[in-house]
């Protein structure tokens, strides 16, 4: 399922950046920027995430009685399910699915200890009861595939919430055993799913600007660079952002902001459009639907990686070490409803404290989305759209099944 990741500038890569534009507001003198036609500021919100629609409201834990949690641990201790990793007896619910004690054991030592295997036959082994131990490589690879959670090791075992939003499906599972067809049928999509988020995550690694190290180095300047604002009293904006302007276009405030924004934001758009050439299916496209889906997503996919930079605290947000859009500098740009939901989207996205995983495929799910406008091939485009769907429902609900509905309310 795994495509290869082209990342070699070119003139083909000029093309997709030609078509990732922005465009200033009419009152702007022209030309500013090479980027143009920026969709309208009130719909570069994404939308799986409205703040008015309340997405972002805290929820109550579902609670029962004291007799309904015991029914329910009953069903569990009582199964007599195969493991999902090897078909061994499972002994019960282990890092989010059913599991064998050895499979368990093996995941969490595993993880604990930060192993790295290596396959020494064809790379995919079958795993079964009686050769589980033959190749370690194929069986970590197996036990994440069927949903073995990585953050559950660290953090302990799954609340009694995630428990019981399964037992539907073992009782489901207890009353018809799967076939052999459907056994099959069910691991080849498991693994599909896993090779595609794997794929997506590698993408963001290797594309993104705002990893982990940048955004903690960023955050760690914000309180610096503000007390070099209110000190200087002038914008922390590199002078190389406005050479080209002129004395007048430096001496408008809008000019200046705007300016000085598209700059800032480049860099990040240039990735963007290395990432979503990563994404398997997108190269497969006919180019004039990857300009319209780059078109139309890539601002929506800035604000997904910007979010830990914006702060709603003191308005402001921060885009890199000599970077420091504060709240004067925003409301130059006169376009206050635009930010304002910027700013509500981060406190939002905040909230989910999604894991790298989850904000990779949200960025490809919100780039490969069949119902944008223009598209020519939509059908083919579909299929890949809710396959990266798939994914990060599955990632969300393994961590916490509220956070999937909160997530696709």
């Amino acid at each position: 399922m795994s495509e290869q990741c082209p990342l070699v500038a070119g003139s083909e890569d000029s093309q997709m950046m030609d078509a990732v534009t922005l465009v200033l507001p009419d009152d702007l003198p022209s030309p500013l920027y090479s980027l143009e036609d920026i969709p309208d500021v009130d719909s570069l919100m994404v939308a799986a995430f409205d703040p008015d629609e309340g997405c972002i409201d805290s929820f109550t834990n579902p609670t029962g009685s004291q007799e309904e949690q015991e029914s329910s641990d009953k069903v569990v201790d009582n199964l007599c399910l195969p493991c999902k990793v090897c078909g061994d007896k499972s002994s019960g619910f282990h890092y989010g699915v059913m599991a064998c004690e050895g499979c368990k054991g093996f995941f969490r030592r595993s993880i604990q200890k930060k192993m790295e295997y290596k396959c020494h036959f064809t790379g995919n082994c079958p795993i079964e009861r009686v050769n589980r131990n033959r190749c370690q490589h194929c069986r970590f690879r197996k036990c994440l595939a069927v949903g073995m959670s990585k953050e559950s090791v660290r953090i302990g075992r799954y609340s009694k919430r995630v428990k019981q939003n399964n037992l539907d499906e073992i009782r489901k599972l207890t009353a018809r055993p799967e076939t052999s067809e459907e056994k099959e049928a069910r691991e080849r999509h498991e693994m599909e799913m896993y090779t595609v988020s794997q794929t997506i995550l590698q993408a963001r690694e290797v594309t993104c600007l705002y990893n982990k190290t940048m955004v903690n180095t960023l955050i760690s300047r914000r309180k610096e660079l503000m007390e070099r604002l209110k000190s200087g009293g002038k914008p922390i904006i590199p002078a190389s952002y406005t050479s080209d302007l002129t004395e007048e276009q430096r001496r408008d405030p809008k000019v200046y902001a705007w300016k000085a924004f598209l700059e800032a934001i480049s860099p990040c758009v240039r990735r963007i459009v290395e990432f979503a050439k990563c994404l398997p299916g997108f190269m497969k496209l006919p180019q004039c639907d990857q300009m319209q889906l780059l078109k139309q997503t890539y601002f929506e996919v800035w604000l997904i990686q910007v979010n830990p930079l914006a702060s709603a605290i003191d308005g402001s947000i921060i885009l890199g070490e000599q970077v420091l859009f504060d709240a004067g500098l925003i409301a130059d740009m006169a376009e206050e409803n635009l930010w304002r939901h910027i700013l509500e989207f981060a406190t939002a996205i905040a909230q989910l404290n999604l894991t790298d995983m989850e904000t990779a495929l949200f960025m490809a799910s919100t780039i490969m989305n069949s119902d944008r406008a223009g598209l020519r091939q939509r059908e083919e485009l579909g299929k890949q759209s809710e396959l990266f769907l798939e994914c990060l429902r599955r990632e969300l609900a393994r961590k916490d099944p509220q956070d999937s509905k909160r997530f696709f309310k």
